[in-house]
């Protein structure tokens, strides 16, 4: 498996049809102008969003706070649009990866939760919710606590523990 070094390349992975996608090109141009790299079409918007300003402020503005008003103007443009396309980058992650990496997630998250306090005040019976999808259930009449998939009561792993340790026993 690669490892992605940035978010960018984590979008050029993962986001849908990436290289036929206006939104990134739209995106691409909105970075080139708040970087100054004026040309082709970052440069066109540029200039048309410089005109509307200039326009909207009757000519009270000078050349360096239309400018700063229209890289303003480009810099939430692409704040909204980094947020779209990582937005979609992530959904397209989790198409890829199914439901069964999700639950290790999850399964992980539940297992982290658990501490020997918790395991030493966990009366007889009673059932703990340790994250969306795992219980922690100390059995009523035993000294057994296990780890259920809470959807199916499925019993994962029984919890072992003494004064300094806990043991996962898988089931």
């Amino acid at each position: 498996m690669n490892t992605i070094k940035n978010v960018w390349e984590f979008v050029e992975n993962y986001y849908p049809n990436y290289s036929g996608c206006d939104m990134i090109a739209l995106n691409d141009d909105y970075l080139k102008i708040v970087n100054m790299e004026l040309s082709g079409n970052a440069e066109q918007m540029y200039n048309d969003e410089y005109e509307g300003q200039n326009h909207f402020f009757g000519g009270y503005l000078d050349a360096e706070q239309l400018n700063s008003a229209v890289i303003k103007h480009f810099e939430a443009l692409l704040a909204d649009s980094n947020a779209y396309i990582y937005s979609k980058a992530i959904e397209g992650y989790l198409a890829l990866s199914g439901p069964g990496e999700v639950v290790v997630d999850l399964l992980e998250d539940a297992m982290e939760r658990v501490s020997i306090k918790l395991l030493k005040n966990l009366e007889y019976g009673e059932e703990l919710e340790l994250n969306a999808e795992y219980t922690l259930y100390h059995y009523s009449e035993d000294d057994v606590i296990v780890i259920n998939r809470t959807e199916d009561w499925e019993e994962i792993y029984q919890v072992l523990y003494d004064t300094n340790n806990i043991i996962f026993e898988k089931l």
